[in-house]
Formats: C-alpha cells, structure tokens, sequence
C-alpha cells in the first residue's frame, strides 16, 4: 500500500514538473525574444543559446551525473541573472516611454528609444557585476534580540547562530563554505541551528566541499532541518551524511538542553514539501509530544510558512530561510507579496493574541545567478533576552 502512494505520488510530482517546466519554458522564450528584438536582429542568435541553456540546463544538472559542477552550469546562472535585469531595464525604459513620451517630440522619442538598448545593456552588466561582487563577498553577520519576559538568568545572554539556505554546488564551494565557518565560530554560539537547503548536489559531488562545516561547534549542540532542495537530491543520504557531521536532524522531534539550570527546548520540522518525496510529514505536535517544560521552545522550520503548523503549540521563537528575501534587486521587491514573512524577525499573531517570533534568515548562500545585488546574504546572530 505505502509503495502504491509513493508510486502515485511520484506521477503526480512528475506530471507538476512537467506542466513547471513547459510554462517556464515558454515564459523564458517570450520574454527571451521580447529582448532580442529590443537589442536588434544582431542579437537574434546570442539570445537564442542563452534562452536554450536556461531551459535545458536544469534538466541537464539532475540527469547528467557531475554535470551540476560544470563551468557551464555556473556561465548559464551568471546569464540568466543578467538577463533578467536587462529585461527589467528594458521594460521599465519602455513603459516610461509609453506612458511619458507623449508630451516629446516623434524624433526625441524615437532618438530616446533607440538609445534604450545600449543604455540597458549597460546598466545590467553593470549591476550584474556588482551582485557578483556582492555574491561572492559572502555573509554577513546580522544579530537580533529575542526577547521573554521572565527569561531566567542563565539563558540570558545565550547566542543562537543560524545558517540557511547555503546551496552549495556549483559556484558556492569549499572555500565559501571555510568562510562561513570562521565568522559563525567567531560568534563563538552557545547553539548552532541549520535551517535546510544547504546543498545542490549528490553527497559524492559535494563530500569534499562540505567538508569545512566539520569545524562547527557549539555547547549545547547544532541542530540542522531539511529544506526543499535536499529531496531533490536524495534527502535521505543526505541527513546521514550530516548525522555523521555530529548534525541533530531534528524532524518531528525535540531535545532539552540546559545552561546553568535554565531549559531550553528545541524543535523541528521536516521541509513542507518532504511528503511529496516520501518523506516524513511535518507535525508540530508530533515534534512536542511528551516534551519536559522548558523556559524557551526554539522551533527550526525551513520554509517560514510553517508558522501554520508551529502556532498549534507552546513555542517562542521560528526559525526559518527559504525565501532568499528574493535574493537579488529587483525581485526583492516581488518577494514580500509572495512570503507573508520574508525576511527579519516578526512577531507571528492569530486573531487578537500573539502567538510566537519568527526569524527569517536573507541565506547564507545563494541559489542560481551569483548575485545578490542590494541584498547580501547572511549568518543570523540571536541573543536571547528578558
């Protein structure tokens, strides 16, 4: 019976990612060709292997063993990221023109309009070269208070270190991933939280580069949860593989540690989409059930839409990433109207109570174009307080 549902869900996934696919493909190519035209018939063939590796690139990572670690892939994420600020750039010029050039002349219009090309193919090479600079610079470390009321004295003071959403793969390797180690230990954390999506890639691709987060330590322990992209990569392999790192999987489940007679309680969750992949359902309750009374519930939950889940118990604080905030200008700005919580910390309420604080995480990485234009990435500092 159990091979039957995964059977059947398998089809249904498939049946999804082929619809996903067949739409983005066809959004690419519109608006592949709308650039094209704009830049000139010169443009026709650059624009036209540009919109044929964006689409088959991600079919060619997950059915070409090695092929994730290709310099292709890392040239195709650079373009896509490219484009898609030359394409804004050229939207934005086109729309202002339409709406603006009325009051003009027909020449300043045209003479306007066609000097549109070069001046958005400057501007987004131009941007594109600063998000890589701004990409490859790594996290930064943003530090928030938590506070309790009645927290008791030896849990004040106590440092969280959250890292999200790493993506190692292709253009993020072992050297990115040392960097990360040397400044969340130079936090010198109390407890480590992993909050998912750390890796785009098989265990024996990337054994060697995740080999650094070996050097993560913390008193009272690192506790890591899946995020979506583990299931694309066997999620399974995967938590033994940070099990065997000295990692907590912390799915459906919690432990108490303590600190000087304090109780701190940590929980967590599966990823929302682990079902899909045959893994374990997210259960809130389930996590909790039978937990000893503790002064603070630290819930870890990748995606932060998990709060759906999490407001059904005691907890104080959510810790999640996922959203990237939108990972690089201008899609930040899309990003708030697609994630109710998106980035930083909020106060989660239900009707007129107030329920718990959720933290998202901006991520540690990045996935994709290497660009994190007006948007770094980053390496959450928590203090807790009273």
């Amino acid at each position: 019976m159990k091979n039957q549902v995964l059977s059947c869900q398998n089809a249904s996934m498939g049946l999804s990612m082929v619809i996903f696919l067949a739409v983005a493909s066809l959004v690419v190519i519109l608006l592949t060709a709308y650039a094209a035209r704009r830049i000139g018939r010169r443009s026709y063939p650059f624009f036209a292997v540009g919109a044929f590796f964006v689409i088959a690139t991600p079919i060619a990572v997950r059915k070409i063993e090695g092929f994730s670690s290709s310099w292709i892939v890392g040239a195709v994420y650079f373009y896509m990221g490219w484009a898609a600020l030359l394409i804004v750039a050229l939207l934005l010029a086109d729309l202002l023109l339409a709406t603006g050039g009325r009051a003009l002349s027909l020449s300043r219009r045209n003479f306007l309009r066609g000097s549109v090309p070069l001046g958005a193919l400057g501007l987004s090479t131009a941007l594109s070269a600063e998000g890589l600079r701004v990409a490859i610079a790594g996290p930064e470390v943003e530090t928030v208070t938590v506070r309790k009321p009645g927290l008791p004295a030896s849990l004040q003071g106590l440092r969280i270190v959250q890292i999200s959403d790493l993506h190692v793969g292709n253009t993020i390797r072992r050297e990115y991933v040392a960097a990360v180690v040397a400044r969340a230990m130079a936090l010198k954390p109390d407890l480590i939280a992993l909050t998912g999506d750390f890796v785009d890639g098989t265990p024996a691709e990337l054994r060697a580069d995740l080999a650094p987060l070996r050097q993560l330590a913390a008193p009272l322990g690192i506790f890591y949860v899946t995020g979506n992209h583990e299931y694309f990569w066997d999620a399974n392999a995967w938590l033994q593989e940070f099990e065997g790192m000295g990692f907590k999987p912390m799915h459906n489940r919690h432990e108490l540690v303590e600190r000087g007679g304090g109780r701190l309680l940590v929980a967590g969750l599966p990823d929302l989409l682990a079902p899909r992949f045959g893994g374990e359902e997210p259960d809130a309750e389930r996590a909790v059930q039978g937990a000893p009374a503790a002064d603070f519930t630290l819930f870890l939950a990748h995606q932060p839409n998990s709060y759906r889940l999490i407001e059904r118990v005691a907890c104080d604080l959510q810790l999640s990433g996922h959203t990237h905030a939108g990972q690089f200008f201008p899609i930040r700005l899309i990003a708030p109207f697609v994630h109710r919580y998106n980035r930083g910390l909020y106060r989660h309420r239900v009707g007129d109570g107030d329920r718990h604080w959720v933290y998202v995480n901006r991520g540690t990485g990045y996935w994709g174009p290497p660009n994190r234009l007006s948007n770094p990435s980053e390496i959450t500092l928590i203090e807790l307080r009273s």
